[in-house]
């Protein structure tokens, strides 16, 4: 099988977040969050090299996808970032792309985090000054 486009094929990302995190907590945030992201592409690249066929691929990352969507909208809302990061999630945010269209896949949605974040958004639209938004993650 042929190697996966994913998050390893960008390590400039952690790099960049890395840079980033000696000044923002945000991106520290968001570095924790990439890493376990980025460790899940890893082993499905190296499982994709043993597996036969597309299918096999398929259906091992709706999982990775679903994260990988919501950390680069989070990464897209956070203020103040390098445009290094923002070039490297768009590099990514293709990649992901071109793996849907040959694993023939449509977007994957957590709707667990959907549901916590439109809760949050509720919240803060009607206290806005009272409750921070939380936290996906958490």
């Amino acid at each position: 099988m042929t190697h996966i486009l994913l998050i390893e094929d960008d390590p400039g990302l952690a790099a960049a977040l890395q840079v980033e995190a000696n000044y923002s907590h945000e991106a520290r945030i968001l570095l924790g969050d990439a890493l376990p992201i980025v460790a899940s592409a890893d082993v499905l690249d190296q499982r994709a090299a043993r597996m036969s066929t597309v299918q096999q691929i398929a259906a091992e990352h709706p999982d990775l996808d679903s994260r990988w969507r919501v950390f680069s909208h989070r990464t897209r809302q956070t203020p103040y970032l390098g445009t290094s990061v923002t070039r490297h999630v768009d590099t990514l945010d293709r990649y992901n792309s071109q793996l849907e269209e040959i694993l023939k896949l449509d977007p994957q949605v957590d709707r667990t985090t959907i549901a916590t974040l439109l809760s949050s958004l509720a919240v803060e639209l009607d206290h806005p000054n009272l409750v921070p938004l939380i936290d996906a993650n958490e």
